[in-house]
C-alpha cells in the first residue's frame, strides 16, 4: 500500500537530493584538482596556443571546471560554485524534456515528416544497436531540422528579459537606458513576416538555402547575443539522441492535438495535458 507523503515534505526530500548531489560532485572535483596541484586547469584554462606549437593540444574546460577555476582565482566562492552548477543541471532538464515531448507531438501529427525522419535514422544506424555517437547524430540532418522547427513552433522558453544598458532606437520608439525589455520568443517565431504559414510544421525552412536572407534574430529559442543559452548545442544533441531511438522503435500517433494545447505560462512553456500513442515497430 502506498504511503501518502505531504507535498511540502516531498519537496524537501527532492531538494535534499539536489543539495547532496551538488555538494558531492563539486567537492569530489575540487579534491581531484587539489591532489593534482591544479595541473589540469592550468594546462587547459587558456585555449590560445602559441604560434607554431603543434604538439600542445588543449581541451575546452567543462562548466564545473570553469567554476572551480574561477573559485581558485577568487572570482566566486564555494557556495556560488554549487549554485551555478546546480542551475546548469536543472535548467537543462525540464527544458530538454518538454522539447522532446513537443517534438514527438508534432511528428505524430505530421506523418510525412515522421516517416522521413525515421527513414533517415534507420539509414544512418542500419543494424547498429549500441549507444548513438556524434558521428551518427551529425548525419541525421533532417531530424535536426525537425528539432529546430519544433522549437520554432513551440519554444520551450517562450520569454526572456534583458536590461537595457544603452539607449536603443527602434523604428517608432526610443528605449531609454535602465529599461527592462521582455522579448516574446513565441510571437517572434510565429511572425508571418519572417515565417510564411507560421503554424505549419515544415522542417525544410531550415535548409541552408532558405536561411540565407533570414533575419539573424528571427529564430531565438535559446535567446541570442552574448547571453544566449550556454547549453544549446548539448540540448540539441540530447533531443536528437532520444528522438532517434524512439523513432527507430515506435510509430507515433497523436491523441492531444497541439492546436488545442492550453499553455501554462511560467519560465518554461507547459501544457496541462499532453498524450501520445506509441506503437511498437516489429523488427
Amino acid at each position: 500500500m502506498l504511503k501518502y507523503v505531504p507535498l511540502g515534505r516531498l519537496i524537501d526530500r527532492i531538494n535534499k537530493v539536489f543539495d547532496d548531489f551538488k555538494w558531492k560532485v563539486s567537492r569530489e572535483r575540487r579534491l581531484f584538482h587539489e591532489q593534482t596541484d591544479y595541473t589540469y586547469l592550468q594546462n587547459n584554462s587558456d585555449n590560445k596556443m602559441n604560434e607554431g606549437d603543434t604538439k600542445k593540444v588543449k581541451k575546452a574546460l567543462g562548466v564545473l571546471d570553469l567554476l572551480l577555476l574561477a573559485e581558485k582565482e577568487g572570482q566566486i566562492d564555494e557556495i556560488g560554485v554549487c549554485e551555478e552548477f546546480l542551475t546548469m543541471i536543472t535548467a537543462g532538464f525540464e527544458t530538454t524534456g518538454m522539447t522532446i515531448c513537443y517534438l514527438l507531438t508534432l511528428l505524430a501529427e505530421n506523418k510525412e515528416a515522421q516517416n522521413l525522419a525515421r527513414t533517415e535514422v534507420r539509414e544512418v544506424l542500419g543494424d547498429y544497436t549500441g549507444p548513438l555517437t556524434m558521428e551518427h547524430l551529425k548525419k541525421m540532418d533532417y531530424l535536426g531540422r525537425c528539432v529546430k522547427e519544433s522549437l520554432r513552433i513551440l519554444p520551450t522558453v517562450p520569454l526572456f528579459a534583458r536590461l537595457i544598458s544603452d539607449e536603443v532606437e527602434l523604428s517608432n520608439y526610443r528605449i531609454p537606458p535602465g529599461s527592462e525589455v521582455v522579448v516574446s520568443v513565441f510571437d517572434v517565431h510565429r511572425d508571418p513576416q519572417f515565417w510564411p504559414e507560421p503554424e505549419k510544421f515544415d522542417p525544410d525552412r531550415f535548409l541552408s538555402d532558405n536561411l540565407k536572407n533570414q533575419h539573424p534574430f528571427a529564430y531565438i529559442p535559446f535567446s541570442g547575443g552574448m547571453r544566449s543559452c550556454i547549453g544549446q548545442k548539448f540540448a540539441l544533441l540530447e533531443v536528437k539522441t532520444v528522438t532517434a531511438q524512439i523513432l527507430r522503435d515506435f510509430y507515433l500517433e497523436p491523441i492531444d492535438a497541439s492546436k488545442d494545447f492550453k499553455f501554462l505560462m511560467s519560465i518554461t512553456l507547459k501544457v496541462d495535458d499532453l498524450h501520445l500513442k506509441f506503437i511498437k515497430i516489429n523488427s
